[in-house]
């Protein structure tokens, strides 16, 4: 069965490219552009993993995250902060809103492929 994943990011061209590279793998995909659409998505479906942007309009990732980790039905579903602002500051409160993981912005394909595996892999134990 195919995975579910939900890229949540404001910038649609980024989101567009992330989308290709994961269906080209035989994912599914799930989009939304801001914390608020994110979380209405999860009430819809429950994804296998969740690639989220930090700095984005109306509810920023971190919030998002926070609010996505209080759903029990989203405990271990790995959400991976997907973002250019990745300070030791920003690692930080990612972890402590519950993020699992990082991804930075610009990114390599095929390493980026990799690491979504891997996050795939790490929630599903």
């Amino acid at each position: 069965m195919s995975k579910n994943i939900l890229i949540v990011d404001d910038e649609v061209d980024v989101v567009e490219v992330i989308e290709m590279l994961l269906k080209n793998q035989g994912y599914n995909v799930i989009t939304a552009h801001n914390g608020i659409e994110a979380l209405e998505r999860i009430e819809k479906k429950i994804p296998d993993l969740v690639i989220l942007d930090i700095m984005m309009p109306q509810m920023d990732g971190l919030e998002a995250c926070k609010k996505m980790r209080e759903n029990e039905k989203m405990e271990n579903v790995p959400i991976v902060m997907f973002s250019a602002k990745l300070s030791a500051v920003d690692k930080k409160e990612a972890f402590e809103v519950g993020a699992d993981g990082f991804i930075t912005k610009p990114f390599n394909a095929r390493g980026f492929i990799a690491g979504i595996r891997t996050y795939l892999e790490l929630g599903h134990m």
